[in-house]
């Protein structure tokens, strides 16, 4: 019996070649037409951001030091056409990112990762790449406004120190600071004045997309708040459920590179870790799964619970009491899987993605003790100096006389059933600190634009607790205020320079002569040394023996289960980004919008197709979006990307796609139990893919063999496409005497 021969196909208009695929093939080539005035085309999109670099073009400079020079006049000290380059930092929620930043001219053109930098090694991720357009965007807010009218920042520092006098006599009654999530020496410094100051106001932090789940599951096992790090490089059997460790989850950069490590082959000799992924969606990670189990996100904890009875069944001492679960599934995947962590104690790893409730994080963290990966494939580490994310407490917000919220967009992407919108109504004052004038600010009494990273000063610390600082490369474009700056003044009524804000902190921070560190953590993006020790914790299994709550089960009546995922957009921070919009999505090719990801089976069940607009209600909470067909989705599970439907951000993002928040459960709750109803509308909407761009005529898409079969014939891709002599169809030419001939044009 000859080897079987594995068919791949690009899309599913090719595995059925129906005659729209065919129709579609023929278009490939088409130009586009963009006489139409009222159409939106990416020419129309290119002159838009154009603009924006030539604004850029009248901005000043600013170097590392505290110096800022107009570009009108040249600086001496700067060479027209020669690249400087610049290490700072990407804050992102709780994480940071080391980068290097190329600027031409005093303005930055260019991110690349930090090679010293724990958290990027030299690599960057898609945000970190499209965070240089989001510096130059024309409709970042460029003013002070006041319910609508624009003022100068002095106005609002007037009205601000009258508040200050109400707060100081009452310690901050009736005081409300809402914030995104950040690890910062410098923001927890002023965090911790601000509550000394008033003691009976209220901070509270939230985003929507967050680990919250797996730091309380550490923190309930270990009684210490602790941050795992994972080490993918030393795994040799590593367990996704749910979790898109290559793309979605924190720290995904050096995840991937760990993963890489772990599968690089130099010789025939050499081994390869081994992927297995249970999940409901179909995602980058399970793209590159060597064995993948589709399977509800509400079925996760079932399944992990059988993975333990198995291990347990072998020996493995999990002494944790049953809870009320389906655990029925397939016995032959598991007992594969069961068969390698045996083997590989020690050397492997188990991991839930953010999605999943507390209560399979515990699990998942007690079948890595018992498996000795503690300390070997897991690491924890002292949270230091972060701000968490918090399960927002209506009453506390309700009941708030003054409202400052630092970033974020919570009108948009808080969960639908708080009404924020409401709560703004019922708060006197509301202050907005944002980069746009977005749908937040356009209900709070004051907006502040916000500075962007590379415009500001400030500091963070990585998730192994390395620290560095935020230097600016360039002047505020917008007039933006930085976080530290803002923070500063909400304390103290009066201005500082963010500057003198990190120098202060840092002061304490930098041993011996702090000027020479100082500058060497600028030249370098981090400090030396300043990677914290991880904690060795053993979990507490006794104190695990009951779980606290039931596993996650899907309403019974429909079987249906939402599941929100973070997309290109992120959680839509990004949505007027261009370049993000245009990117398209890795396993749908959608690019400009998103849709409804279902299962071929599901689809098949309600008779829906590409493009037919559904109707979704959750406890009477309805919304319509297109669906999309994706094969290996779970059956029965429909994924929500969030982040597009925005209305009041700018050009580029408003009423592009569907907004997903209208059914958002929250943070802590990412998928929804209760009853979900699907119906087809009659309506069909137009997306954007390029599934099947660029045919392949008759080539293979990819070459592949597996590792035996590599070890026995490292050549096997190259003998694998045969192909007649290569020959140039121009004259070769003698060079070996006399000059030699070359051009070069700079298509800038």
């Amino acid at each position: 019996m000859g080897k079987k021969e594995n068919k791949y196909w690009r899309s599913l208009g090719q595995l059925n070649n129906s005659p729209e695929y065919r129709k579609q093939l023929l278009k490939e080539h088409r130009t586009e037409n963009s006489d139409d005035p009222n159409k939106f085309s990416r020419r129309n999109f290119l002159s838009i951001m154009g603009a924006s670099i030539a604004l850029a073009g009248l901005a000043g400079c600013r170097r590392p030091v505290e110096k800022i020079v107009p570009y009108v006049r040249q600086p001496e000290e700067i060479i027209p056409g020669v690249p400087e380059y610049y290490a700072t930092t990407m804050p992102l929620g709780n994480s940071a990112y080391g980068v290097v930043v190329e600027s031409h001219e005093g303005r930055p053109t260019k991110i690349e990762g930090n090679p010293k930098h724990p958290s990027s090694h030299g690599a960057t991720n898609l945000f970190m790449q499209a965070a240089i357009l989001n510096l130059y965007d024309p409709d970042r807010s460029d003013s002070v406004r006041f319910k609508g009218d624009k003022k100068k920042i002095d106005d609002f520092q007037k009205f601000w120190k009258e508040q200050l006098e109400k707060f100081d006599k009452n310690k901050g009654e009736g005081l409300v600071v809402f914030s995104e999530s950040f690890s910062s020496p410098t923001m927890e410094r002023l965090k911790a004045e601000f509550h000394k100051k008033f003691p009976r106001a209220t901070w509270v932090a939230y985003e929507p997309i967050n680990d919250g789940n797996l730091l309380a599951a550490i923190k309930n096992l270990t009684g210490k708040s602790l941050r795992p790090n994972y080490y993918y490089d030393k795994a040799d059997i590593i367990v996704s459920l749910d979790a898109d460790f290559l793309q979605t989850e924190s720290e995904s950069l050096s995840a991937a590179q760990g993963f890489v490590a772990g599968r690089k082959i130099s010789s025939s000799d050499d081994k390869m870790n081994r992927l297995y992924v249970v999940e409901s969606g179909y995602s980058i990670t399970g793209a590159m799964a060597d064995h993948r189990m589709k399977l509800k996100s509400s079925e996760i904890g079932g399944l992990l619970w059988a993975l333990i009875e198995q291990l347990k069944a072998r020996g493995i001492n999990i002494n944790v009491s049953k809870p009320e679960i389906k655990s029925d599934f397939n016995s032959q995947w598991l007992s594969a899987l069961v068969d390698d962590l045996m083997e590989a104690q020690g050397k492997s790893l188990i991991i839930v993605g953010r999605n999943q409730p507390t209560i399979v994080h515990e699990l998942a963290l007690t079948v890595n003790n018992a498996l000795n990966n503690l300390n070997k494939t897991v690491g924890f580490l002292e949270d230091k100096e972060s701000i968490l994310p918090q399960k927002l407490s209506m009453p506390k917000l309700s009941r708030a006389d003054t409202m400052v919220i630092l970033g974020g967009d919570p009108v948009y992407n808080t969960p639908v059933s708080y009404d924020f919108q409401k709560i703004l109504a019922s708060t006197k004052n509301t202050i907005h600190l944002s980069e746009y004038y977005d749908e937040t600010s356009q209900l709070c009494g004051w907006h502040i634009p916000r500075a962007h990273f590379l415009e500001s000063w400030g500091d963070a610390r990585a998730v192994d607790g390395t620290l560095s600082v935020i230097q600016p490369l360039i002047a505020p474009l917008f007039n933006g205020v930085s976080d530290v700056e803002f923070m500063s003044l909400t304390n103290s009524g009066e201005s500082k320079t963010g500057y003198e804000l990190v120098r202060e902190s840092w002061s304490k921070i930098i041993k011996g002569d702090f000027e020479k560190g100082w500058r060497l953590t600028l030249h370098d993006g981090i400090l030396r040394g300043s990677a914290s020790e991880f904690t060795k914790s053993n979990l507490n299994i006794k104190k695990y023996s009951k779980p606290r709550e039931t596993l996650y089960n899907v309403d019974a009546a429909t079987n249906i289960e939402i599941v929100f995922q973070p997309s290109l957009l992120y959680d839509g921070r990004f949505a007027n980004n261009g370049w993000l919009q245009e990117l398209p999505e890795p396993i749908t090719k959608l690019v400009w919008d998103n849709a409804a990801l279902i299962s071929v089976k599901t689809a098949g069940k309600y008779n829906l197709e590409n493009g037919d607009i559904i109707k979704l209600v959750i406890s009477e909470i309805e919304m319509e979006i297109p669906a999309w067909v994706i094969p290996g989705i779970a059956d029965n599970s429909i994924h929500l990307p969030l982040g597009y439907g925005r209305k009041k951000v700018g050009r580029i993002a408003d009423n592009v796609g569907f907004n997903t928040y209208k059914l958002f459960g929250g943070p802590d709750k990412m998928f929804f139990s209760g009853a979900v109803t699907l119906t087809k509308t009659a309506r069909k909407y137009k997306m954007a893919n390029t599934q099947d761009h660029n045919r392949m005529e008759g080539r293979a898409i990819f070459r592949e063999a597996s590792l035996d079969e590599y070890k026995k014939n490292p050549e096997f891709a190259r003998e694998m496409v045969e192909h007649p002599p290569l020959k140039s169809i121009y004259h070769d030419y003698d060079y070996s005497e006399g000059y030699q001939w070359g051009m070069v044009i700079d298509l800038n």
